[in-house]
């Protein structure tokens, strides 16, 4: 009851804080000029009251008003700080339409700020609140997450967004997004120098295995060639794994491929990746089109390995 009764109490004391905010924020005939810079300091007070009470909702409201004092005084990186723990409020709530549209505006605010690594960081949250119930808000969003890393030259942050919409792309069986994502970071990890080599392998023989779950092995062949000018990579544990798996298909060698389920290899890749090569079955017998073991020409960098 002592518990309930301090939250009651804080509550309280929240909206008394949002009243005085109000009132601050008004004109009259007497006001000509609202207060807004004290209206600011009463919601925010306001929401932290709400945060005690354990009241999400009027928090975030509270947060929301904050937000917009902050922009009546032109303090765009104060008002984006609001919006971020609105959002923080409304995700924590269930929230999360509205939760993606409040990072959403954060991060316009923070990019007219040059703020674009904190930008992209409320894109990335955009997003994964987007994947509750717009899957293709989802993408689009990471999609931009990472456009405006690579635009602002933060390339080194990519990896959380990078990461997170493979994911996501792979659990709902998008190859095609999937195969893109692969093909916009590849050349951005080949271009951050031989630190990241393993990055670039990893990008390799993900895309070598989403290409083979499409039972398309002509494609992952011909990928996997390109793959060859990758300096170090046909030595590599993943780019052995690859040519190896692209090898048991050919074969259409279920025996193979059971094996290479377990091959060292897999340590190195993402986890939905992984789950992938563990989902895969007997190749079909290859169709007309299909790559044969006599396509592989006697100077392949694989008869080496």
């Amino acid at each position: 009851m002592a518990a309930n009764q301090r939250l009651k109490e804080k509550e309280i004391e929240g909206d008394q804080l949002v009243i005085k905010g109000d009132k601050l924020a008004q004109t009259s005939f007497f006001k000509w000029k609202a207060d807004w810079e004290g209206a600011a300091d009463e919601y925010e007070k306001a929401a932290t009251c709400y945060k005690l009470a354990k009241n999400l909702v009027k928090a975030k409201e509270a947060w929301k008003k904050a937000a917009i004092a902050y922009q009546h005084l032109h303090e765009e990186f104060s008002s984006a700080r609001c919006l971020e723990s609105a959002a923080l409020n409304a995700k924590e709530s269930q929230s999360m339409n509205e939760a993606c549209e409040l990072y959403l505006q954060a991060s316009q605010l923070l990019i007219s700020q040059q703020q674009n690594q904190r930008a992209a960081e409320n894109r990335l949250h955009a997003a994964r609140c987007a994947e509750s119930f717009d899957n293709d808000l989802a993408v689009k969003y990471y999609h931009l997450t990472i456009d405006l890393l690579i635009a602002d030259n933060k390339e080194h942050f990519i990896a959380d967004a990078f990461k997170y919409a493979l994911a996501f792309t792979l659990r709902g069986k998008r190859w095609e997004d999937s195969l893109a994502l692969l093909k916009i970071v590849e050349p951005v990890y080949t271009n951050m120098g031989s630190s990241y080599s393993g990055e670039v392998y990893k990008i390799c023989t993900s895309t070598v295995v989403i290409h083979l779950v499409r039972n398309d092995v002509v494609a992952a062949d011909n990928y996997y060639k390109e793959c060859y000018s990758k300096d170090g990579y046909l030595n590599s544990p993943e780019g052995q794994f690859a040519g190896d798996l692209i090898e048991a298909y050919l074969k259409s060698s279920e025996e193979e491929i059971t094996k290479l389920k377990k091959h060292r290899a897999l340590t190195f890749l993402d986890n939905e990746v992984v789950k992938l090569v563990r989902s895969l079955g007997s190749p079909e017998k290859k169709s007309e089109g299909s790559v044969n073991d006599e396509d592989i020409d006697e100077d392949d960098p694989r008869r080496l390995l």
